[in-house]
């Protein structure tokens, strides 16, 4: 075996992940270490510090596929029993198996993990995984010897010493995790690391699953949905025309972000998804606790083992209407979860009302609220990301913000704090945002509700009511929720707020028993089991432009219209069907002739014009890179 060179094996250490072996020893003050069941031991203040050497001997991975020549092997050890492991794996030439091109800041093979040890008086060193980060098969627990200096153990058959790591290794490794390792990156991101300084969180859930686990989860809630079964069902027939479904795809894409040139030339097998709480504001101004998920694309190895990359960019999702908490991010059920592909780290909020708030009322169109909790995930999603990867952010990364539906007027009022906070955007590297078929205007939108009379989505009017008594006291505050709603509604609301309050009924199961109250059979002007009229719901006077309580509910809206206020700095895209009737298409006139200068609007094709099939067209055109 030649021999190696110490510089390429430093570099070689670091690249792999020597700078998590000298950081994350500590960790951050939000992740809670389980205590070590014995204690650290009697030798835990004599092994403290950083300990490394090689493995010398040839050996297989992954199933044989791969040879090796030697391994470099590293513990930073901690006095209160925990530490970080690590293996690099190298050939004959000194270079690590199985990396991707030359030894630069994408390349380096290695496995390694946060550990817990007990230590005895006799020397021997009890080693147990407690967060595996690593592709190749290892234990998750074997023992180490500590003896006159030095420590020593086995690795696959081949035995190894491994010294402390001399003052001059130490300036060594700290020399290229500044230059090699973190080139770009640390600069790139140093802002980012002071506006989340004081951020809380705590993980409710940490791990890794396969492509397919994710689907089958995201499948298995919307399959329960019988609107969203029904258009899918719809589209599965037209993909027997795979031109045409094709081009429309093509034409959900905003072809602003470049995939030409991507920065990774990967397709993830798996995701490693974290579920965290944080802390934000609720409709009053208060306090309160809410939750999101946080993921990224990994390898995925046997069982739960993965091998993690460095993402280019962070992307903030804003999720659609949902009613059913198993839909919310954190519960694995939310369609947006499908947006995840290797190039991104995707942060995807619950929202009040969802995740660890399901008993509380969901402030639906309360844009600016629902735009603060989702800013207030975003850096604590990120914070969560930068404790607990393995790799930072590409030096060149970019900031997103993305949503449909509901979520398209999220994203848009997401987009408005961003712009009216020019500082944070910048530090942020905010580039755009790519909304589709949202209530921009809720203003607009009701009144294209009340111009056609009917509704095809009826449970947006108890949604709305009880999101705005909640929010404007000061408005509604002379009513009760009551007094919106019709005489024949009343009979039925009682049935109607559980399904709603209990967040265990999907919004298309909820829409068909309103159907069933008010079944119209035989009625002309109205698609019956499909439609209501607006009158079936709400009070006739709240439907009266001139009345006191339609005018108050207005004044509302007024207060949550994206398309006044303020002046876009950077570029909005929209994506929009002109036979939206969940949603109307004029909230996207508004927004272009609102600010003609930063919108684009884009549609599909008048066959998948509908808001169902436009939302997944706009789903499948970001899942795919085409936006």
């Amino acid at each position: 075996m030649k021999k190696f060179n110490l510089w390429m094996l430093a570099a070689i250490l670091t690249i792999c992940g020597a700078s998590v072996l000298t950081s994350c020893s500590s960790n951050d003050d939000n992740a809670v270490t389980p205590a070590t069941p014995d204690g650290p031991g009697p030798l835990a203040e004599t092994i403290e510090g950083l300990w490394w050497g090689f493995s010398v001997g040839e050996g297989t991975l992954n199933d044989g596929s791969l040879e090796y020549a030697a391994a470099i092997i590293a513990y930073r050890l901690s006095n209160d029993g925990t530490g970080m492991w690590q293996k690099i794996y190298l050939d004959d030439e000194g270079a690590p198996v199985w990396s991707y091109g030359e030894i630069d800041n994408e390349s380096g093979n290695n496995a390694y993990g946060e550990i817990n040890y007990t230590s005895a008086a006799d020397g021997t060193i009890a080693v147990k995984i407690k967060h595996q980060k690593y592709y190749y098969d290892v234990p998750t627990e074997w023992q180490l010897r500590y003896n006159d200096g030095s420590i020593t153990g086995t690795d696959n058959g081949n035995d190894y010493q491994l010294t402390p790591a001399t003052e001059q290794m130490e300036k060594i490794i700290s020399l290229y995790a500044e230059e090699v390792r973190h080139t770009g990156s640390d600069e790139s991101t140093r802002d980012l690391a002071e506006d989340v300084a004081d951020v809380k969180y705590e993980i409710i859930k940490d791990t890794a699953m396969w492509k397919f686990d994710i689907l089958s989860n995201v499948y298995g809630a919307v399959m329960k949905d019988h609107d969203i079964e029904a258009e899918l069902q719809k589209m599965r027939d037209e993909a027997e025309k795979p031109v045409r479904l094709k081009t429309a795809t093509a034409r959900a894409a905003a072809a602003t972000r470049s995939v030409a040139d991507p920065k990774v030339a990967w397709i993830p097998s798996g995701f490693r998804y974290i579920d965290y709480t944080y802390e934000s504001v609720d409709e009053q101004g208060n306090p309160v606790t809410l939750s999101s998920r946080v993921c990224w694309g990994v390898n995925m190895g046997a069982g739960k083992h993965y091998f993690e990359f460095r993402p280019c960019d962070l992307v903030l999702c804003a999720h659609s209407t949902i009613a059913d908490d198993l839909e919310a991010p954190t519960l694995g059920g939310s369609a947006e979860t499908l947006m995840l592909q290797g190039d991104r780290v995707l942060i995807l909020p619950d929202y009040i009302g969802y995740g660890v708030t399901k008993d509380r009322v969901h402030p639906y169109i309360n844009h600016d609220l629902c735009a603060r909790n989702c800013i207030d995930a975003l850096k604590a999603g990120y914070k969560v990301f930068a404790d607990k990867c393995g790799y930072p952010l590409h030096p060149d990364w970019k900031f997103y913000v993305i949503g449909a539906s509901q979520g398209g007027g999220n994203a848009l009022a997401i987009h408005k704090w961003l712009d009216t906070h020019e500082d944070f955007a910048s530090r942020w590297r905010f580039q755009y945002s790519y909304c589709a078929s949202g209530p921009y205007s809720p203003k607009i939108t009701f009144e294209k509700y009340f111009e056609q009379k009917v509704l095809d989505y009826p449970i947006v009017l108890p949604l709305t009511l009880k999101a705005m008594f909640a929010a404007y006291p000061d408005i509604l505050g002379k009513w009760k929720e009551e007094d919106f709603y019709s005489e024949t509604y009343l009979q039925h609301k009682q049935d109607i707020d559980l399904m709603i309050s209990s967040k265990e009924f999907q919004s298309g199961y909820i829409n068909g028993e309103i159907f069933k109250m008010f079944p119209h059979t035989g009625e002309t002007g109205i698609k019956p089991g499909e439609q209501i009229y607006m009158t079936d719901i709400l009070n006739p006077e709240v439907c009266d432009m001139e009345s006191e309580k339609c005018k108050a509910l207005f004044r509302c809206f007024e207060k949550n219209d994206l398309t006044k206020g303020w002046t876009p700095i950077h570029p909005i895209h929209l994506y929009h069907g002109k036979s939206d009737t969940y949603v109307s298409y004029a909230n996207s006139e508004a927004v272009m002739a609102a600010f003609p200068d930063k919108a684009t609007l884009k549609e599909p094709t008048r066959l998948y014009s509908d808001h169902i099939k436009t939302c997944v067209l706009w789903m499948l055109s970001v899942a795919f890179g085409l936006w």
